[in-house]
């Protein structure tokens, strides 16, 4: 039986932590949801491309070479594509940056083949900056400044968010077995938000404490090897600083045959299955060429988001390095590998993207009742005789209402222009960013100026419309010539997107009600 006093301690580090980091927290779990169907997502902002006639394998070299004389700096970094479809249209890829040591500098993808009489074609693409967007503010929890300033602070709260959890852990403990399956539906409309915050919690907690500990190190990654090279490797000089490379055997020598290097490749990792070749030169000619091929294999985890990579001799076509090809890894490297494949979700096909998807979205709704649960005990706690409300309850749930409603509010709206304003305006630098920060920060102003319980309401429909705007995007670019229509597998993301702005039509609809009859000491009372 735990003492009193130790559960009060811990409830007290459970709250105050949460509050800290419940914000942030709720725009990395809600962009995280989002962002596990980032390549459909893709697709579904970015103008659709023609699809080239597709070079056989046999005649790579050939549209390498052609490549080579009329863009040279294509063949310093290229992708060979194994299997072409809606998201790469053509054999050979390559991408440029409008500004090359600008990463924020739009992108623009090159799409090349060789028709049946030999003959070069290549397309450009644009991709829509949308989907990077939303993971930027994933990675950073919705701080989008400069990425290693952003990413430490991101690992300040990955820690606090794990204290939180073991915290909030021992503060159940008492009432765990019998409350585990409590939901108390009624009229005491705090006493069920408390029991959907725990359930929540302790059925999701394994996959928080995952998200916890993987998202410091991602964060904190640099700052760890750096401690473990001089507390660990001192004196001792680095013997792999990156992927193997190989030396040409001669100035022109062609690359190892596509075909004849997938064949060889098949023989000695049967399982693994290629996607794509991706072909480096180094700086200088004395660097050498790489080739990386990404790829999966359904009996083991990948330690990146939906590849797995083998380093190969672009020359001969033997292998160099497994270090990350998931099935030919140590034993160390291949635990580290699932233990990142379980932060990405990229295992159990597209059943486990949905269920990443719900319990992003159930993290979300996690720390936003956390907050506002917080905020209706103070209020109990501090109200005077005359039942007003403290300025430290209104000025968080302002916040709490105006920064969760407001990030969705500006993702959908994110999104729902992509297809309909004009691409070249949209790939302005900054461009998203922009547009993100003027609704984000237009909600958190209007929730301060409304109050938490009017602006909850105004929000939600607010929040209701921006995302309704997805599908009316689809249909406006399907009836008229503005913006574009997909006719591939990327249209469910119209159906996504009406499902939740149905949801929070609701949700709005259950706000106003609680307000006009809930109680007047409540966060939810109209006299806030």
């Amino acid at each position: 039986m735990i003492r009193k006093d130790v559960v009060r301690m811990y409830r007290e580090i459970h709250s105050w932590i949460g509050i800290i980091c419940g914000l942030f927290l709720f725009i990395a779990f809600y962009a995280g949801a989002i962002s596990m169907f980032e390549v459909p997502l893709q697709r579904w902002t970015s103008a659709p491309i023609e699809n080239l006639q597709t070079t056989p394998l046999q005649k790579t070299q050939e549209l390498i070479d052609k490549v080579s004389v009329d863009y040279p700096s294509a063949t310093k970094n290229f992708n060979i594509i194994l299997s072409t479809g809606p998201e790469q249209p053509a054999r050979m890829q390559w991408a440029q940056r409008d500004v090359a040591e600008d990463d924020h500098s739009p992108v623009t993808n090159y799409y090349a083949d060789l028709t049946a009489s030999g003959q070069l074609v290549v397309k450009e693409d644009v991709p829509s900056p949308v989907a990077q967007l939303i993971d930027d503010l994933h990675q950073q929890v919705g701080i989008l400044i400069d990425h290693e300033l952003a990413m430490l602070i991101t690992g300040i709260v990955s820690l606090l968010y794990a204290i939180a959890l073991v915290s909030g852990v021992i503060v159940l403990l008492p009432t765990l077995v019998k409350d585990l399956f409590a939901l108390r539906l009624g009229k005491k409309v705090k006493r069920m938000w408390l029991d959907v915050h725990n359930l929540l919690g302790i059925f999701s907690l394994p996959f928080h404490l995952v998200m916890a500990v993987t998202a410091l190190v991602f964060a904190w990654h640099d700052y760890f090897y750096s401690s473990q090279k001089i507390s660990i490797y001192s004196g001792f000089e680095a013997t792999n600083s990156g992927p193997p490379t190989a030396k040409p055997p001669s100035p022109r020598a062609p690359y190892y045959p596509v075909d004849l290097l997938l064949k060889k490749l098949h023989t000695e990792a049967p399982e693994f299955t290629p996607e794509i070749l991706n072909y480096r030169q180094g700086r200088t000619r004395a660097d050498g060429h790489m080739l990386l091929v990404a790829g999966t294999n359904p009996k083991h985890h990948a330690n990146r988001p939906r590849h797995g990579v083998v380093s190969l001799n672009p020359f001969t076509g033997d292998i160099m390095a497994t270090d990350y090809m998931p099935g030919r890894q140590k034993p160390l490297q291949s635990a580290v590998s699932s233990f990142f494949a379980l932060h990405f979700g990229n295992f159990g096909g597209n059943l486990t993207r949905w269920l990443y998807f719900i319990l992003g979205l159930g993290g979300a709704l996690l720390f936003y009742t956390g907050n506002l649960l917080w905020i209706e005990v103070r209020r109990k706690r501090s109200r005077t005789k005359n039942l007003e409300k403290t300025r430290s309850s209104r000025v968080l749930g302002s916040l709490s209402i105006g920064v969760s409603l407001g990030c969705v509010a500006a993702i959908s709206l994110a999104i729902a222009s992509a297809k309909l304003i004009p691409t070249w305006l949209m790939t302005l630098p900054g461009s998203y960013v922009l547009l993100y920060y003027c609704v984000f920060l237009g909600a958190i102003s209007w929730s301060f100026y409304q109050g938490p319980a009017r602006a909850s309401v105004q929000l939600l429909y607010a929040a209701a419309l921006c995302t309704f705007c997805i599908p009316l995007a689809s249909v406006i670019s399907y009836f008229t010539s503005i913006g574009w229509n997909h006719g591939d597998g990327s249209t469910w993301v119209d159906g996504v997107a009406l499902t939740a702005c149905l949801g929070m039509f609701y949700a709005a609809k259950k706000t106003a009600h609680r307000i006009s009859n809930g109680s007047i000491s409540s966060i939810w009372s109209d006299a806030t």
